[in-house]
């Protein structure tokens, strides 16, 4: 019967075809979070093997040896160490911490393209706990952190821009709550979005302190990358 052919083609259309596409559209989706996350971890172990690679460095034997500052190189490439000072940070001295935060997705509101010049200003605008958004950080300046829960002094830290400006380094000064170590702030693009990633670790002098700067660093990151999200979005109100 035709009729019937007809009712049962048209419901096949109103009813398969839409949930197909809607069937579609997940795994395609699914199958960008899975490219997304293992993107992540790439970025996560990169980091990791560039930190390894600055504690064991031979710049520390050769100071005139090339770093990722003077080579130009693009940002993101195990090969570039980071400038410690010449400190070397080992899980076999006491007081060692270690601790990740992010990658963390800053622009993930935004619908649209975000410059990297913009990514990189509002990189600088948020260096460390307690950093004033309307003055970016410049390299080799010393500022004091504050904790943004309390807004208590933390301590004086100095302040290293490398890989092109996509690397913060903040190292603690002598008198801070938790000399002597470093955190590492990453700016990265994965896809059409950009995301922070804040590495911690040093050897603590102060007795005891370390897990507890492992897990307070944590907390505060988040809160600066949190902070870092809402200017970011401000800006577009």
């Amino acid at each position: 019967d035709p009729q019937i052919r007809q009712e049962l083609f048209g419901s096949w259309q109103t009813d398969l075809i839409p949930a197909t596409i809607r069937l579609s559209k997940i795994f395609k989706r699914e199958e960008e979070d899975k490219q997304i996350q293992a993107q992540m971890e790439n970025a996560k172990r990169t980091n990791s093997a560039r930190i390894l690679a600055s504690s064991q460095s031979t710049n520390v034997d050769d100071p005139n040896a090339p770093t990722s500052s003077t080579t130009g190189q693009e940002p993101i490439d195990e090969n570039k160490p980071s400038s410690w000072d010449g400190d070397t940070f080992t899980d076999e001295e006491e007081g060692y911490h270690e601790y990740w935060v992010g990658p963390t997705l800053i622009t993930g509101s935004w619908p649209w393209s975000v410059s990297t010049d913009e990514m990189l200003d509002l990189h600088h605008r948020f260096a460390y706990p307690g950093q004033d958004p309307s003055t970016p950080v410049i390299d080799q300046e010393e500022n004091t952190v504050y904790d943004p829960r309390t807004l208590a002094p933390g301590g004086r830290i100095r302040t290293t821009i490398s890989d092109n400006g996509y690397t913060i380094t903040n190292k603690t000064l002598k008198g801070h709550l938790f000399y002597n170590g470093i955190i590492e702030r990453t700016l990265m693009k994965i896809g059409d979005d950009w995301y922070v990633q804040t590495y911690g670790t040093g050897n603590n002098f102060t007795d005891g302190i370390a897990e507890f700067n492992a897990e307070q660093g944590k907390e505060i990151f988040e809160i600066v990358d949190a902070s870092m999200i809402d200017y970011f979005n401000s800006q577009r109100a």
